[in-house]
């Protein structure tokens, strides 16, 4: 079942079979109360630490950027010791929690492609695996880090934070909760939230910081040969990926004037081995599917990477709330 069709309806059957798993919707409608009540009425604790500690999520699951988000506030912090909490989602490192030292190389069936996203962006930051943010937290006070930075931890309750930031990008068309929808919880969350990312507009409901997604050039998957970003104009390309919302990445090789002649679209975090990679025209992915890829036996010469980075626009605003947010 292709989840980001039915999260994102474009045809009458999507919108079908997204009213089809209502009901599984309410249920989880009902669960995500009670465990928020706990917390709202006091029966829990959120756990806090001396640690500041900034979470970087979102209201709806998959494809946002959250990890190009987590990517660029940390350089943002550049000369602090900052530490990122990657949930390692789907790998055998999602369980607890543990330290992964600057400079160690991950693979992604042991680690996930997050975190080796992560790491082969800033392979001078310390990571911390595991879905267990409270002990996340622990470790990263108990090494003394000046900050944690959670990569995807909204929703992550037990764990209280100085500030959490929420990808914006409007509510979706369909604003249903899971399964039928795209959304972890109501939209009433949003009050949990301290600011937005967004890169589609103000958020009414809280102070926002725009963004862009800079596409910088391509790599060549194999040898690492870059190109500028022009080597896509007017030429014939596949494309091929595995992230929750693809068609901002398709657009954006049609709108770098790349002429699209297929397009292979797999389930967020596909490990990509049993794709149907033929030779023939280039094929284009993404950095987060390229270290997927990149591991796999008999992969063609002809797969490049397309290089994003998150720009903000006002870097200076940015940093100076991050500091005072965080680093008073």
């Amino acid at each position: 079942m292709q989840w980001h069709r039915i999260h994102n309806p474009e045809t009458s059957a999507d919108w079908a079979i997204s009213t089809a798993l209502l009901p599984l919707s309410w249920i989880y409608g009902l669960g995500w109360r009670a465990y928020a009540a706990v917390y709202q009425l006091g029966l829990k604790k959120r756990r806090r630490f001396e640690t500041p500690i900034l979470g970087v999520g979102n209201l709806e699951v998959g494809g946002s950027g959250k990890t190009p988000a987590t990517i660029a506030v940390a350089r943002l912090l550049a000369g602090k010791s900052i530490a990122i909490s990657s949930s390692a989602y789907g790998s055998p490192s999602s369980r607890d929690a543990s330290l992964v030292e600057p400079g160690l190389g991950l693979n992604p069936a042991e680690h996930g492609d997050e975190a080796c996203l992560i790491r082969e962006e800033l392979p001078e930051v310390a990571l911390i695996l595991g879905r267990d943010r409270v002990r996340a937290a622990e470790i990263a006070q108990d090494e003394g880090f000046d900050a944690l930075i959670l990569d995807d931890g909204f929703q992550h309750l037990p764990l209280a934070r100085a500030a959490d930031v929420i990808m914006w990008e409007g509510l979706s068309r369909n604003r249903r909760l899971l399964p039928a929808g795209p959304l972890r919880e109501p939209a009433g969350g949003l009050r949990r939230a301290a600011a937005a990312f967004s890169d589609s507009g103000e958020c009414s409901y809280l102070k926002t910081f725009a963004y862009r997604r800079e596409y910088t050039g391509l790599r060549e998957l194999l040898t690492g040969q870059e190109h500028p970003i022009e080597w896509l104009r007017g030429r014939e390309v596949n494309a091929i990926c595995a992230i929750g919302k693809p068609r901002p990445f398709l657009d954006a090789l049609e709108s770098l004037a790349a002429r699209l002649h297929r397009s292979v679209v797999l389930a967020d975090h596909d490990d990509l081995q049993s794709a149907d990679i033929a030779p023939g025209h280039a094929w284009v992915t993404t950095a987060k599917d390229a270290v997927k890829l990149r591991g796999r036996a008999n992969v063609p010469e002809n797969v490049f990477v397309l290089d994003m980075r998150i720009r903000f626009c006002k870097e200076a605003e940015l940093s100076d709330w991050l500091n005072r947010t965080l680093l008073p």
